[in-house]
C-alpha cells in the first residue's frame, strides 16, 4: 500500500493498525497536506447498509468542530477501498502511552481526561455519542494535547450483519453495560467508558479483566468496580467514589455530563491538599447538578436526524456493495480434457473422510445457529489457495471472460497479475501469492476447467475444522497470530502458516474463499442432515474464511460471509473441491 494513491492522497507510511482498519500517513496529492488515511478492512464492506451508515455517520462526525477532536476532511470509497481522510496527529495514542509508563501521575491523568470530556460534551450537545471511548482512540501530540478520534465507525457498526455481537460494538474492557446487553444508549455511555479509561491511567489495569469476554462482561454487569488503592496504595482513597459514580451500572446514576467528573477530580485534589470536606462539598455539587441535567440523548434521535443528511453518495454506496470481500481457490489444471498436475505442492488435493460433524457455533452470530450435526460424503479438497500464477495458467488458455456482467478477474483491483505480450503473468514476487478479485463467476470457470468444482459451505467447513469438534478456529479456541495472516496490510504467499488437522493451509484468513452455495440466513434451521448444497436460489454466494485485511472475529471456522457473485475484491480469492 505504501506509495500508493488513494483518492487525492499518496500513501507514505503506516501508523497503526486494528480491528477497525489499518491508518496510514497520506499526503494530499493536490494541497500538499499531510493527513491520516483510515483503510477499513475489505470484511466491513460486506453488508450495503454498513457502507450507508458509515457515510452517514462519517459525515455527521465531519460537523463536530471542537479543538480537541481529530477532525474529518474526506471520506469516500476507491478502488473498492473504502476510506477515511483525517488530521493528522504527530505524536501516538494513550494505550501506546500506558504500555511503556503503566500509569500515569494523577495530575497529568486530570489534565488528558479534561482535555476528552470537553470533546465528549460537545459532542454529546450536538447529539452524537462516541460508543467506543478507549486508550487507543485518545491521541496525544508531541505538546501532551489530547484528541478523541473515531467518531461514528461504532455507531455504523451497531446492527451491520457481521458484527452484531456486542463486543463488535465497543471495546469489552471499556464498555458500559447497556452497550452489552443491547440496550438503548445514550450519552452516559461515554461517560462510564471515560470512567474505565480514567481507572486504567491510575493504576495500570483495567477495572474488569479475565480470559475471556463473557468474564469481563460479567465483571461490568455485575461486579463493584474495585478501589484503585487495590492496585496502588498511594492513590487518595477519594477517588474510588468518583470512579464508582462514572461507572454505576445504572447509567441514570452517572455524572450528568463528562466534565462534571472532572470538576470532582479536581475538586478533590483541593480537598486532599487543604484538607477540605471533600465528601460534604461533592454531596452538594450534586444536588446542585440535578437542576440543570441535559436532556438524554437517545439512539433514535441520532438515527432521525442522520437520516436527514442523506447528501449525494448514494450512487457510490451501490457501487461499493458490488466490490466487497472475495475468498481463496484451488490448484490443479486441465489442458484437452487431461488433468495434468501444477509444478511442485500447488497442485496437490486432500482427501477429507466421510463423516458426521456439529456445524455452526453458539458463541457466533445469528445466521451460525443452530449448532447442527451434518454428514458429508468423502470429497477432496486444494491443499492450499489458488495462486496468481495457477489463475495465469487458467487465464492463459480461456482469456478473461464476461460472466455476470464482469470479468472473470477484475485486474484493475489486482494489480499482481500482468498482461504482457499477449499473455498473463504474475508480478514478480506475487506468484504464489492467492489470487484475488475473482468473481464467483470467475472461480467456477476455473474450478470447472480444472475438471473440479467449488466447496459446497458443509464442505469448507468440515475441512477447514480438521477433524476437532467444537473449536473456533483450524487450530483451536485460542486466536493466535502466528497462525493466520489477518489484520496485516496484504497477502501472504500460501502456505505461509502451519496447516490445521488435516493438512490443509490458510483456511483462515489471507483471503475469503468462494463456496458453491447460495447464501441465506436461517438456512441451518432447515438445512438437510446429509450433503447440504444450500437454497436452491438467492442473491449473495457464501464465502467463508477471512481475510489478510479483517480481525479475528471473521477468520473462525463457522463465520459465514456472503455477496453478490459479481463481486471483485482485494480481500476475496478461492480454493477447489472434487
Amino acid at each position: 500500500m505504501i506509495g500508493k494513491i488513494i483518492a487525492n492522497y499518496k500513501i507514505l507510511d503506516i501508523i497503526g493498525r486494528g480491528g477497525m482498519g489499518i491508518v496510514y500517513k497520506g499526503k494530499h496529492i493536490h494541497l500538499n497536506r499531510i493527513t491520516a488515511i483510515k483503510i477499513l478492512p475489505p470484511d466491513f464492506s460486506f453488508d450495503p447498509q454498513f457502507i450507508k451508515r458509515f457515510r452517514r455517520e462519517a459525515i455527521s462526525a465531519a460537523s463536530l468542530d471542537h479543538p480537541n477532536i481529530v477532525r474529518i476532511y474526506d471520506t469516500g470509497v476507491e478502488k473498492n477501498i473504502n476510506y477515511i481522510a483525517m488530521e493528522f496527529i504527530d505524536g501516538t495514542n494513550l494505550d501506546e502511552i500506558l504500555k511503556k509508563e503503566e500509569r500515569l501521575p494523577l495530575n497529568r491523568t486530570i489534565d488528558i481526561l479534561t482535555q476528552v470530556a470537553d470533546a465528549l460534551d460537545y459532542a454529546h450537545k450536538k447529539m452524537i455519542i462516541h460508543r467506543d471511548v478507549k486508550p487507543s482512540n485518545i491521541l496525544i501530540n508531541k505538546m501532551g494535547k489530547a484528541y478523541l478520534t473515531d467518531f461514528g465507525i461504532a455507531k455504523a457498526l451497531d446492527g451491520m450483519h457481521l458484527t452484531r455481537t456486542a463486543s463488535s460494538i465497543g471495546t469489552p474492557e471499556y464498555m458500559s453495560p447497556e452497550q452489552i446487553e443491547g440496550k438503548e444508549i445514550t450519552y452516559k455511555a461515554d461517560i462510564y467508558s471515560l470512567g474505565a479509561v480514567a481507572f486504567k491511567m491510575l493504576t495500570g489495569v483495567t477495572p474488569f479483566s479475565g480470559n475471556t469476554t463473557v468474564a469481563i462482561f460479567n465483571g461490568h454487569l455485575n461486579k463493584p468496580v474495585p478501589s484503585v488503592t487495590q492496585f496502588v496504595e498511594e492513590l487518595p482513597k477519594w477517588l474510588d467514589p468518583i470512579i464508582v459514580k462514572a461507572m454505576a451500572k445504572d447509567a441514570s446514576k452517572r455524572y450528568i455530563k463528562a466534565i462534571d467528573m472532572i470538576e470532582d477530580l479536581k475538586r478533590g485534589m483541593a480537598a486532599h491538599k487543604f484538607g477540605i470536606a471533600f465528601v460534604q462539598e461533592k454531596e452538594k455539587l450534586d444536588k446542585e447538578r440535578l437542576k440543570k441535567e441535559i436532556p438524554q440523548v437517545k439512539r433514535t434521535k441520532i438515527v432521525k436526524k442522520a437520516k436527514k443528511k442523506k447528501g449525494k453518495g448514494w450512487l457510490l454506496v451501490a457501487g461499493a456493495v458490488v466490490l466487497l470481500l472475495v475468498l481463496a481457490v484451488g490448484f490443479l489444471f486441465i489442458s484437452k480434457n487431461k488433468f495434468f498436475p501444477l509444478t511442485g505442492k500447488m497442485g496437490s488435493m486432500v482427501k477429507i473422510p466421510a463423516g458426521e460433524f456439529l456445524m455452526g457455533s453458539n458463541s457466533g452470530l445469528k445466521d451460525e445457529l443452530p449448532v447442527h450435526k451434518v454428514m458429508v460424503d468423502e470429497f477432496f479438497i486444494d491443499k492450499y489457495e489458488v495462486t496468481n500464477q495457477d489463475f495465469c495458467k487458467f487465464l492463459n488458455a480461456k482469456g478473461n471472460q464476461k460472466k455476470g456482467g464482469v470479468y472473470w478477474i477484475n485486474l484493475d483491483i489486482n494489480d499482481r497479475i500482468i498482461y504482457k505480450k499477449g499473455k498473463f503473468i504474475p508480478k514478480k514476487g506475487y506468484e504464489n501469492h492467492p489470487v484475488v478479485a475473482v468473481s464467483w463467476y470467475g472461480a467456477k470457470a476455473y474450478a470447472t476447467w480444472a475438471g473440479k468444482r467449488l466447496p459446497t459451505e458443509a464442505e469448507w467447513e468440515k475441512a477447514a475444522r480438521g477433524g476437532m469438534i467444537g473449536k473456533r478456529f483450524p487450530w483451536g479456541d485460542n486466536i493466535d497470530k502466528g497462525k493466520a495472516n489477518y489484520l496485516s496490510d496484504d497477502t501472504s504467499p500460501v502456505g505461509s502458516y502451519p496447516p490445521n488437522g488435516y493438512g490443509l493451509y490458510d483456511m483462515a484468513g489471507n483471503v475469503w474463499e468462494w463456496c458453491n452455495d447460495w447464501y441465506q440466513s436461517d438456512y441451518y434451521k432447515h438445512s438437510p442432515y446429509k450433503n447440504p448444497q444450500g437454497p436452491n436460489s438467492g442473491t449473495f454466494k457464501v464465502m467463508r474464511g477471512g481475510s489478510w485485511g479483517g480481525g479475528k472475529e471473521f477468520i473462525t471456522v463457522s463465520r459465514r460471509g456472503w455477496s453478490f457473485p459479481e463481486t471483485t475484491n482485494i480481500g476475496i480469492g478461492f480454493r477447489c473441491a472434487k
